[in-house]
């Protein structure tokens, strides 16, 4: 998605989210390059700090920018870059089985593709420790949060909060605390997703020749043919003279 000056410069002094609904700061300049192309955003992120952050973290929507959380863009990427790796090493078994490809080929392009499937697993075990690190970061903002909420309602029963201030407290501590769980129900969901990569059992190059063995003959008594007299001949037990 590119987005132009013109239109980027109507986000000037608005607020921006996460995803989660969480305010980030706000917009208070846009970089370009030299073809009007926004690359980035300025934003105030309180306390007089300040923030660029690049225009592929962004999404629009409904007319406001909404900031994706840095966790989320990797594991995309991952998830995206891993699939399409395993689409092409099933695409190349396939050549080979029909004989499309020579076993030579096969070989050099499968050494290839292993490689950079090889890298996409030492990405995917860095995604996994970062996913690992938020749910430890939500998991302890969450618990901030109910101490917080549990210190206000002591404070409202002792009388030390009048009514009005406790409620805006609930809200503020309520619509924080929903999206922690928000977050933290993503991050479960990727971690899943991210979980499942390189599980998938790698096919055969080719099937497997299976060899035709000799029929065994058979031991059934041969067929009598019609008008042929059968010969009975009945063995007896030795009965040790019995």
């Amino acid at each position: 998605m590119l987005m132009y000056f013109e239109e980027a410069r109507d986000y000037l002094g608005k607020e921006v989210k996460d995803q989660y609904g969480r305010r980030i700061g706000t917009v208070l300049g846009i970089y370009t390059n030299t073809k009007d192309e926004v690359t980035a955003f300025e934003l105030s992120v309180g306390d007089g700090a300040f923030e660029q952050i690049p225009f592929e973290e962004f999404v629009v929507n409904g007319g406001n920018l909404t900031l994706l959380k840095s966790w989320k863009l990797k594991a995309e990427d991952v998830i995206k870059e891993y699939v399409e790796a395993l689409k092409r090493e099933e695409a190349l078994q396939e050549l080979l089985r029909a004989g499309e490809i020579s076993k030579d080929i096969f070989d050099d392009l499968d050494s290839q593709l292993q490689s950079a499937i090889s890298a996409l697993k030492i990405k995917r075990d860095e995604l996994k420790k970062e996913l690992l690190e938020q749910v430890g970061k939500l998991d302890g903002r969450k618990r901030a949060l109910l101490n917080f909420m549990a210190n206000a309602k002591m404070q409202h029963k002792l009388g030390d909060i009048d009514d009005q201030s406790f409620q805006d407290m609930l809200a503020f501590s309520n619509a924080a605390l929903n999206s922690i769980r928000a977050e933290r129900e993503d991050v479960s969901i990727t971690m899943d997703q991210v979980n499942r990569l390189g599980t998938e059992t790698r096919p055969l190059e080719k099937p497997a020749e299976t060899e035709t063995k000799p029929t065994e003959k058979s031991l059934d008594k041969p067929p009598v043919k019609e008008g042929e007299d059968a010969i009975v001949v009945k063995m007896e037990e030795d009965n040790g003279g019995a």
